[in-house]
């Protein structure tokens, strides 16, 4: 279980969108869900030993509590309505399989009639560098237009795409 930091890039920051924030706190491990309920939760030493006898008797299913933090978490700072939006929204990609209503585009200058995937994966953000972009495509965390790409050689034609890194980071390259 790792501490909570930026190099690792498990950090939760209080400028994070509401999305990225609920979206984050899901993303913890069970174990270390409880040691964030103990430092960022205003729930009571008392309350927090039953939930945690909850989860650990079957009586509460971890998802829920990882709910309720996320939740919580994203009210204090983005206010209730916020935090509603953030768990349908979240809801609707992971458990619908949707996209995000608001995708950030990357308008990209397009070499020639194809261009490499892993460069323009580092053009618009998506990754580092191309090495990066490489090794997330092997290891099967990159879709175009919601097909899995295996082939780190892949090349796109001149187009719109919208491209997905991982399990939350989404944006529409558009060819200029």
């Amino acid at each position: 279980v790792n501490k909570m930091s930026k190099s690792l890039n498990n950090y939760i920051g209080v400028q994070d969108t509401p999305q990225e924030m609920y979206g984050k706190i899901m993303s913890i491990t069970d174990e270390l869900m409880f040691r964030y309920y103990e430092l960022l939760s205003h729930m009571t030493v008392d309350e927090l030993r039953t939930l945690k006898e909850g989860v650990d008797s079957g009586a509460v299913h971890p998802k829920k509590a990882k709910e309720d933090l996320a939740s919580e978490i994203v009210a204090r700072y983005w206010g209730s309505a916020a935090a509603d939006e953030a768990k349908t929204g979240f809801e609707h990609i992971f458990k619908d399989k949707g996209l995000p209503d608001e995708i950030p585009i990357a308008e990209i200058t397009w070499e020639n009639g194809e261009m490499w995937v892993p460069k323009i994966m580092k053009a618009a953000g998506l990754s580092s560098s191309t090495g990066e972009a490489v090794r997330l495509i092997k290891q099967g965390g990159l879709k175009i237009n919601e097909q899995k790409i295996e082939d780190p050689e892949h090349r796109v034609p001149r187009g719109d795409y919208i491209f997905q890194a991982g399990k939350r980071k989404f944006i529409r390259i558009r060819a200029v």
